[in-house]
């Protein structure tokens, strides 16, 4: 007949045994079968299910747009005898690159000038596209206040740059002007072909447009 201690030791080996059978139980669905000729024993049942991903298909495509936009500034002067004469001169152009979301409409501010580029036409095929700059004066002290002086239109092709990115080889040149037929801004849009980063930014020669007023 087994003793007190003998009892003790034989419950201990039952509890020990069954909690093994129940490790080996509830493990059994997180953890595979083992990898043959490896150090590694055992991989997951389901490997996880991660993709990387890839901002650069995640960019909307874009088109540059090259343009130079040049205002005139009013000159008045009064002669002898009380003559007064108006004129208006080219001040300082100002240059920008328009990156364009190439199927969206977009807004850009350029100096007290607000553009919107509106797409017209986009055939992927031949990579036909057209875009109107519908252009505004923007007044007030923060440009809250603005007023639509024109559009211009221009149509071109598409040469890509990058994969997300092309650029318009076209140009369209247009003079802005006033309600009283004054001039108020010439606007060049569109790269030359052959020279995709360098938009055409010449109207002619400054000129002088002369207003006499009596």
């Amino acid at each position: 007949m087994m003793n007190r201690l003998e009892w003790i030791r034989l419950a201990l080996i039952l509890i020990a045994f069954t909690s093994a059978r129940q490790v080996r139980a509830e493990t059994s669905g997180l953890i595979g079968p083992p990898i043959s000729k490896s150090n590694t024993h055992w991989i997951a049942s389901e490997p996880l299910n991660i993709k990387a991903t890839n901002p650069a298909n995640d960019q909307p495509r874009r088109v540059r747009i090259g343009l130079r936009l040049t205002p005139f500034k009013k000159i008045i002067t009064r002669q002898q005898g009380g003559h007064v004469e108006s004129r208006f001169i080219q001040s300082e152009a100002l240059r920008h690159t328009l990156r364009a979301r190439i199927n969206e409409t977009n807004h850009f501010y350029v100096g007290n000038w607000h553009i919107e580029t509106v797409p017209q036409k986009w055939i992927r095929k031949i990579k036909r596209y057209e875009v109107e700059l519908r252009i505004f004066e923007r007044y007030g002290d923060y440009g809250q206040l603005e007023e639509s002086i024109g559009k211009v239109r221009i149509a071109g092709t598409l040469e890509e740059q990058d994969r997300n990115t092309d650029v318009l080889v076209g140009v369209a040149k247009q003079r802005l002007r006033d309600r009283s037929g004054n001039p108020l801004l010439d606007v060049v849009a569109g790269y030359q072909p052959g020279e995709p980063m360098q938009p055409n930014l010449s109207l002619g020669q400054p000129e002088d447009s002369r207003a006499a007023r009596r």
